[in-house]
């Protein structure tokens, strides 16, 4: 009896239980429920052709007739493929200016007028837009112009006197350099706008001491700005990889050079090897590549943060 009696009390001094529990398991079994149109209609048409492109990597075959099996060979040919190699190489050269490039200049501008007020500054901000609103390839033909015997990069050497007329997009070198610069410029907008955004949430009372202390731009970028935007130039940092390695670089590439062999990326040769020469398996190896790099690099950038 004296033990029923002590149970009584205690669950009078408690109260009735308390119904939150069950209201925040109900909202999250509703949030689950968002989910499923996405899980019906994107992960069939996401996860069955990585699989069979996986499937395909080790197959000898041209899309219509008998498969073969044949490991990793497709991994060995590549060694002794000098298209492979050169696509290689400039999908290297287009990481470095259409990934590190716009973040080290979109936070070198951040640092200079993101917190600022000039003439001009709203012209300056819709430049920066431009880009985003203009697909890649009709970028790569704006800017095959300039580029172009004809265009203006030769003309203005034409009106200096200057005797050189460069086929800038005529030769390996400058036809990657132009090809990169182009990426440079379609992603910087993007990263500066993103970065001058994040800017303006950093409290202004941080700043001011690092004036008071006699902190250059630099050093306010270092010790202040990069540590508070580090979740931005996360993102940004991924969405200049997919460009650097898929499709932006490709159609920038398809446009500018018509696609030439030396300034391809990885995506566009594989593309072209599985659906123009009709070598399914090798070009799924081929585009396997970036693939699996990407991921290597997206997992080193959630790693240093």
């Amino acid at each position: 009896m004296a033990g029923q009696k002590a149970e009584t009390c205690m669950n009078v001094m408690s109260g009735p239980k308390s119904p939150y529990n069950y209201r925040k398991q109900f909202k999250n079994v509703i949030g689950y429920l968002y989910l499923i149109p996405f899980a019906v209609f994107t992960i069939p048409f996401l996860f069955y052709p990585f699989s069979q492109a996986f499937y395909y990597i080790f197959l000898e075959w041209d899309g219509f007739g008998e498969k073969k099996f044949i490991g990793i060979y497709n991994f060995i040919r590549m060694l002794g493929d000098r298209r492979f190699i050169e696509a290689l190489v400039a999908n290297s050269f287009y990481i470095i200016f259409f990934w590190a490039l716009p973040i080290i200049l979109g936070l070198l501008l951040t640092a200079l007028v993101g917190r600022r007020s000039f003439l001009g500054q709203g012209i300056f901000r819709i430049a920066m837009l431009t880009p985003l609103a203009m697909t890649s390839v009709a970028i790569g033909i704006v800017f095959y112009t300039i580029f172009s015997p004809s265009g203006l990069l030769n003309e203005i050497a034409r009106v200096l006197n200057i005797p050189v007329k460069i086929a800038w997009l005529g030769s390996t070198p400058t036809a990657r350099l132009a090809v990169g610069l182009v990426g440079t410029w379609a992603i910087i907008g993007f990263a500066t706008i993103l970065f001058i955004s994040a800017l303006q949430k950093i409290p202004e009372s941080f700043l001011e001491i690092a004036e008071l202390e006699g902190a250059t731009d630099f050093q306010k970028l270092r010790y202040v700005i990069i540590p508070y935007l580090k979740h931005t130039i996360i993102f940004v940092s991924l969405f200049s990889l997919i460009g650097a390695l898929g499709t932006t670089a490709y159609g920038i590439v398809a446009s500018l050079t018509g696609g030439a062999y030396y300034t391809r990326p990885l995506a566009h040769y594989g593309y072209a090897v599985a659906f123009v020469e009709y070598e399914v398996g090798y070009g799924a190896a081929i585009i396997f590549i970036p693939a699996v790099v990407g991921l290597i690099l997206s997992y080193i950038i959630y790693r240093v943060e």
